[in-house]
């Protein structure tokens, strides 16, 4: 889930790349990927804060309610020390910071292994 299409894409791209794991959906908002948590009950959900609508902050536990089994990765552009220990509190499995890196394919794979 990220507003923006592009860092959709290429994180899709990532993954399929990688033939490890599955995009089964996508949204560019909360209440859509909330909705399709709750239908589709995906291993994972990577999560940007930032977005219109509902922040992810907000949407962390809504998500967790629509599909409790799900773990949900925040992915965004804030320093980890500003935000980590918030998401973590919230129910997020782990927080990877965009900006540290192109490739998360790699951080996705570890959180669903452990």
């Amino acid at each position: 889930m990220d507003d923006n299409a592009l860092v959709r894409r290429l994180l899709r791209e990532q993954l399929t790349a990688r033939g490890v794991l599955e995009v089964v959906g996508e949204a560019g908002d909360a209440a859509t990927a909330i909705r399709l948590a709750a239908e589709i009950a995906p291993d994972l959900v990577v999560l940007d804060l930032s977005m219109p609508g509902t922040d992810g902050f907000a949407a962390i536990g809504d998500l967790l309610a629509a599909a409790p089994n799900t773990r949900v990765v925040v992915m965004s552009g804030y320093a980890a020390h500003e935000v980590a220990d918030r998401v973590l509190a919230a129910g997020a499995s782990a927080y990877l910071e965009k900006g540290l890196r192109t490739d998360f394919s790699d951080a996705l794979i570890e959180v669903l292994s452990t």
